[in-house]
């Protein structure tokens, strides 16, 4: 038999349980603290109810934190086992009636004695892939506090992750609840803060994620965008850190409570919650202040991507690498990965160039907490950002392929063949940067915009007639869908020519030959009276192309700032059928 406790108020009911089970390492009445304080850990702890229960409920209060590796078997009458499953509610127990003969409750105590607490092999895959992501996140990054924040002796000390999104606040926070809560780690509860009104509906959320659990694990009640909680709501939750969480979630005996916030946003927390979250304080830099780590990212990111799918090792080259490193990132290590990954995904040399790499979707800039609250965020400065990003990436990606090759000239000087390849990536790339220039050199000498009636269909139907010879030559079917009967918008012809311009010669450039584009226009009449064009271009690559690249890029970014100048909208992505999709809407008159 285990190793046992044997806790009962009545010594002749202890007598014939030990006659049963055999000689345990300690047996005594419930309140006997003494004994049982001295005691060895037992494997289980078989503990009888009688009277009202609060005896027995003290004793379990007392020893239960420190048993983390203890099974209990509660023993009740029949008609009370439902009221003791609910007061002891936090016990990782079983429970039985105490008429059960004595090979029923051998092989309850044998059975708990011998479950086996060993991670699953979807657990063991998991925490390793858990581990190689946060090594290859937080390579050479100091974080000290973390190896307080996963000692299993800590588990209920709050952990507080600041940082900008896609810095690897989840990760890090998943990584600590795994590593920190012992085996096994009990649930990780994500409550997003993004929308909510009441404290309840957070309440109901973790009740209803920790309700999934059985009882005695360890939970992490994970609070995403703790700053974005209005004030009073902030103070509801401090009251749950500080005097206990909401009902439904006492059943676990070790509850940790951990927060990421936004540190562009740290000034709408409430300082007395910051105070109750602070037990550990992570900070994770942007991307921006890790630029010595960027390499080493990518090249582990390549391994652990082909590792996983059993394809020989790739690389990034030198030129590609250095355009990586030119790109402003947003959205941090998570956007770059997703190009990463996106990349390896459609790209098959060994050593991936800089004219390979496949971008993922531009990440919207994050609102402050006051504009969630209030509305939109300022469209302008948002399209601004884009068009820098988008500048930057096209001016960078061929001039870190420049700097490269031209790092390479001292020792390759002599090499004719060299030489010519030196000249003519030159050339090209300088071509290259010396469109983008005239681009915004363009955008730069718009005047204000002067609104005119503009036949957008018209105006749509000559820039397409214009490109015909191209459009033929390739194969590529062009489809129009224009309004013919209402086409007009209210907008500044030449600055709407400048858009459209941008949009069709980057369509055609991201097409493979044999693509699909489509120009649509409609006129619509808004519920309150108001009246909008609506232009549509659909972009459909053949079967087996790569998708196009008209996220984030220089022509779109052109064409919304354009676009916005004449108090439009300009939105871009994928449609329901996976296509490149620009929308674009204008002011219109009846």
């Amino acid at each position: 038999m285990p190793t046992l406790w044997i806790v009962h108020r009545e010594e002749r009911a202890r007598s014939a349980w030990v006659e049963t089970l055999g000689e345990p390492l300690a047996s005594g009445h419930p309140g006997d603290l003494r004994t049982f304080a001295e005691a060895a850990t037992p494997a289980v702890v078989v503990l009888g109810l009688a009277g009202d229960f609060e005896a027995e409920l003290e004793f379990a209060h007392r020893h239960a934190a420190r048993l983390t590796e203890t099974r209990w078997l509660v023993l009740a009458a029949p008609a009370e086992l439902p009221e003791a499953q609910r007061l002891f509610d936090a016990l990782p127990a079983e429970f039985a009636p105490e008429s059960a003969g004595g090979s029923v409750l051998r092989t309850h105590v044998e059975g708990l004695a011998a479950r086996r607490t060993a991670p699953a092999l979807s657990e063991r895959r998991r925490r390793d892939q858990l581990r190689e992501r946060f090594v290859r996140w937080f390579a050479g990054l100091e974080l000290p506090e973390v190896l307080g924040a996963t000692d299993p002796k800590r588990v209920e000390v709050p952990l507080w992750v600041r940082g900008e999104p896609g810095t690897g606040r989840g990760l890090l926070a998943r990584y600590v609840h795994w590593v920190g809560s012992g085996p096994p780690p009990g649930p990780f509860v994500a409550l997003p803060c993004t929308g909510i009104e009441r404290i309840e509906e957070l309440a109901g959320r973790a009740v209803v994620e920790t309700g999934r659990m059985p009882g005695g694990h360890h939970v992490t009640l994970c609070l995403e965008g703790v700053e974005q909680l209005r004030p009073e709501l902030q103070r509801a939750l401090l009251t749950w850190i500080e005097h206990g969480p909401p009902a439904g979630l006492s059943r676990a005996p070790r509850l940790r409570w951990m927060a990421l916030s936004d540190e562009r946003f740290d000034g709408e927390l409430d300082p007395d919650l910051e105070l109750a979250l602070a037990g550990f304080t992570c900070r994770l830099p942007p991307v921006a202040e890790r630029d010595d780590a960027l390499e080493d990212f990518v090249a582990s990111t390549a391994r652990a991507w082909c590792a996983a799918r059993a394809e020989r090792e790739r690389i990034f080259a030198p030129d590609a690498v250095e355009a990586l490193r030119s790109r402003p990132w947003p959205g941090n290590l998570r956007e770059l990965e997703a190009a990463l990954h996106r990349t390896l995904a459609v790209s098959g040399p060994t050593a991936i160039p800089a004219l390979e790499l496949r971008f993922a979707r531009e990440s919207t800039p994050t609102p402050t907490a006051s504009a969630r609250r209030s509305g939109p965020p300022e469209t302008g400065a948002a399209s601004l950002r884009r068009l820098a990003a988008a500048v930057a990436r096209e001016a960078g990606a061929p001039l870190g392929g420049i700097r490269t090759l031209t790092r390479m000239l001292p020792r390759r000087h002599d090499d004719p063949d060299y030489r010519e390849q030196l000249m003519a990536r030159v050339e090209a790339d300088a071509a290259r940067i010396q469109s983008v220039l005239d681009a915004l050199e363009r955008l730069a000498e718009l005047p204000p915009p002067s609104p005119t009636r503009v036949d957008v269909s018209a105006l749509l139907s000559g820039l397409l007639e214009l490109r015909r010879a191209e459009i033929d030559e390739r194969g590529l079917v062009v489809l129009e869908e224009l309004d013919r009967e209402q086409p007009f918008a209210v907008a500044d012809r030449e600055q709407l020519r400048l858009a459209f311009e941008s949009l069709i010669q980057a369509a055609l450039d991201w097409l493979s030959d044999s693509g699909e584009l489509t120009l649509a226009t409609h006129h619509q009449r808004a519920p309150d009276g108001t009246h909008s064009l609506h232009v549509r271009m659909r972009v459909r690559q053949p079967a087996g192309a790569p998708g196009p690249q008209a996220d984030g890029s220089l022509a779109t970014s052109v064409a919304e700032m354009v676009v916005l100048a004449q108090a439009g909208h300009f939105r871009q992505g994928p449609d329901v059928d996976g296509d490149t999709s620009i929308s674009i809407e204008l002011p219109a008159e009846p």
